[in-house]
């Protein structure tokens, strides 16, 4: 293999690992804005008869929430559903405190960066409180519509308590 050779493709080598780093870190951001979004920033799609875009609905169970509203679970088939405020477990977080402490811009990259970190440990720590407690679907506080019946949970204060302990 001649030098030319080599150092073609060390540098494609390194090219692709940095590449690969970028579109994580992209995902990373895409996610953590997706998850900001109000409710009423979804897109508009297909209706199925007099509901609205985007709903998730179970016949039995007859609870209707946005998919990007369920945070851990299957809306479809919940029988046992759970609501959480998601923003007070976000600030629970080491890295929502963070952001707070240190009036990180809203926007920023590290913003951006600290907020998917938070909104994963978050999502880990619903979905280990939420088996614990025998729930099988956890939603953001207030995004559900006709329980039906269904008594639904407030998961927060086990949820945050949980993130304070550590996770």
């Amino acid at each position: 293999m001649t030098h030319a050779t080599r150092e073609r493709r060390t540098f494609r080598d390194g090219l692709s690992d940095g590449l690969r780093r970028c579109a994580r870190s992209a995902c990373a951001i895409v996610a953590a804005w997706v998850m900001t979004l109000p409710a009423t920033a979804m897109p508009q799609g297909a209706h199925h008869g007099n509901e609205p875009a985007c709903l998730e609905t179970s016949a039995s169970a007859g609870l209707q929430v946005k998919k990007a509203d369920v945070l851990w679970g299957n809306a479809h088939r919940s029988k046992d559903p759970a609501e959480i405020d998601v923003q007070m477990a976000v600030d629970a977080t080491p890295e929502g405190r963070r952001i707070v402490e240190e009036a990180i811009e809203k926007g920023s990259a590290q913003y951006d960066i600290l907020m998917a970190k938070a909104q994963a440990r978050v999502r880990r720590v619903v979905s280990q409180v939420a088996i614990a407690e025998g729930r099988d679907c956890v939603v953001r506080t207030g995004s559900y519509r006709n329980p039906d019946g269904l008594s639904v949970v407030d998961l927060t204060d086990k949820i945050v308590a949980a993130l304070e302990n550590g996770d």
